[in-house]
């Protein structure tokens, strides 16, 4: 015969099994929630990786922070939030690999979308802008995104150091300045205005992603910009 006390305490020890496990439960429905949630559009229709056709394109590559030659056949604009994972990907894994197959055809064009619910977005736009007014944009970009993990942990001042910017009092009164950066709520505005529905949002000349394509959808799309510049 079991004994009361012995069935008391293995009782108790499914009770602790069961909240384990609704926990892991409730953490993995979160997780899937937050990535579904920078996969569909505002109305909760899943983006398509297809891309759509913008007439007057161009005027979203005027400005923003260029990283390659103004001439270049084909720009790619990225709308992208420093906080955002997927962004973070695109940076640091797609764009290098183009940057290297396809060199000087190829530019890019970052511009700022900071989503309202990552609380450290506006604030690294911000800081990279500070950065970028000493001409250390691109070095703070790149930076950002590699520690991206750091983020609201390291000061910036910290990242502006290591993005080479010179002049560090400059650079803390800059983060420091109360309101919006006019810059980045220019790029809030002109993603709107390109109906752009997550981060990262892309535009590959005329070519509009709302979802960001990976390297090989990257690729074909600059591959058969190029044959139809080629053939003009």
């Amino acid at each position: 015969m079991i004994e009361l006390k012995s069935l008391k305490e293995l009782a108790a020890n499914l009770l602790v099994v069961v909240a384990v496990l609704s926990a892991a439960t409730m953490a993995i429905i979160t997780v899937r929630r937050e990535f579904s949630s920078r996969r569909t559009g505002t109305e909760g229709a899943a983006v398509s990786h297809e891309p759509i056709k913008v007439e007057g394109w161009q005027q979203y590559s005027r400005v923003g922070h260029r990283f390659g030659p103004p001439n270049a056949a084909v720009t790619i604009v990225e709308f992208a939030d420093f906080e955002c994972p997927g962004c973070r990907a695109f940076a640091t894994q797609v764009l290098p690999a183009i940057k290297k197959e396809f060199g000087d055809q190829v530019t890019i064009v970052f511009r700022h979308w900071p989503l309202s619910y990552h609380k450290f977005a506006y604030p690294t736009a911000r800081a990279a802008e500070c950065a970028g007014a000493q001409g250390r944009f691109e070095s703070f970009y790149s930076l950002a995104y590699t520690e991206q993990d750091s983020l609201g942990l390291k000061p910036y001042r910290r990242f502006a150091q290591q993005s080479g910017v010179e002049d560090l009092d400059q650079f803390d009164g800059c983060v420091s300045t109360p309101g919006g950066v006019l810059s980045i709520d220019t790029d809030i505005a002109a993603v709107k205005k390109l109906g752009g529905e997550g981060t990262p949002t892309v535009l590959v000349n005329n070519l509009l992603y709302k979802r960001a394509p990976d390297s090989t959808r990257l690729h074909d799309a600059i591959v058969g910009l190029l044959k139809h510049k080629t053939t003009m």
